[in-house]
């Protein structure tokens, strides 16, 4: 273990070291159907959340048939590799972490995009890479806070991401929410969500208000957690498997890791969990840095409204 994250740079940006280089490089040459919904956020910022408001909308607010069902339809693009998209199964939604210029982009597929403020994702994040045993990672906040601060974890600065995507968040085919946002109005958050995906499932929401009802209960805090806790502990077999998992599996054997298949996903689902974590000299530094970076943008001013940010 280390108080250095395991990392790998792949063509500009920085993910996970146990990710598979071919995977990640295939994720960002992909080039998208006119079908395909992807799933954007920098990491941390209510991913897992957005996937199961999309998937449930797609699946007609039916609940999961299992947490493999869940994975094959929502794959994380550059963990899995493009060959995952090839086998998923259709209406799916694309998970990706890349900035604007990193993303396979065309103007006939849609993107829904997650802003969390920076306080939050960066304690999100830090427990995420703490607890994730593939990066090999046992150092303190104190030490994460500056990799996050001076981007210098997945997928490199959180400001420069966020910004990458909101300066399309006007365009037809790109969908621009906040976390918070989704948290204060999660009912008219989701009908943003359909409407997004076009007029059969919005019409669909409207004219059957149990569908409403079952995607608000199944991508509830709540329900993501015990799906996570009830899914199965049998991989599936490594045949079946797309091309960077089957990486990560070998990745994971050669270095004698374990229980990383326990590992949640979702952790408290909260605003406000960073004054928990956060002294006094690191949250006016970042509060600092993001009236610097988003100056004159609704998200600072959201923000500051909501008193995250000073």
């Amino acid at each position: 273990m280390s108080t250095s994250p395991k990392y790998l740079n792949v063509d500009g940006i920085t993910v996970c070291g146990a990710f598979s280089e071919d995977a990640v490089r295939s994720a960002i040459n992909y080039k998208p159907r006119d079908d395909d919904i992807f799933v954007v956020t920098f990491p941390k910022s209510g991913t897992t959340w957005m996937q199961n408001i999309v998937f449930h909308i797609l699946n007609k607010g039916k609940p999961l048939d299992s947490v493999h069902e869940f994975w094959a339809r929502t794959p994380y693009l550059e963990l899995c590799g493009a060959d995952a998209i090839e086998k998923m199964p259709r209406p799916g939604a694309i998970k990706i972490h890349l900035p604007f210029n990193k993303a396979p982009y065309s103007s006939s597929a849609k993107y829904i995009y997650v802003a969390r403020n920076p306080k939050d994702t960066c304690v999100s994040f830090y427990h995420h890479t703490r607890k994730l045993k593939v990066y090999e990672f046992d150092g303190l906040f104190d030490e994460f806070f500056e990799l996050f601060f001076n981007g210098r974890c997945d997928y490199d600065d959180y400001f420069d991401h966020i910004l990458s995507w909101y300066e399309h968040r006007n365009d037809p085919n790109v969908l621009f929410l906040t976390y918070e946002g989704l948290k204060t109005d999660t009912r008219n958050s989701i009908l943003k969500v359909a409407k997004f995906l076009g007029e059969e499932y919005e019409n669909m929401i409207i004219d059957d208000p149990e569908i409403l009802e079952n995607v608000l209960k199944y991508s509830s805090i709540e329900e993501m957690k015990k799906v996570e806790k009830e899914q199965p502990k049998e991989a599936p077999p490594i045949d079946v498997l797309p091309s960077g998992l089957k990486h990560l599996r070998n990745y994971v054997k050669e270095r004698g890791l374990s229980n990383i298949s326990n590992f949640d996903l979702v952790r408290k689902g909260i605003v406000g969990d960073w004054k928990n974590h956060f002294n006094e000299e690191q949250a006016k530094k970042l509060d600092e840095r993001t009236r610097e970076k988003l100056a004159g943008t609704d998200l600072l001013k959201f923000w500051q409204k909501l008193g995250i940010l000073e």
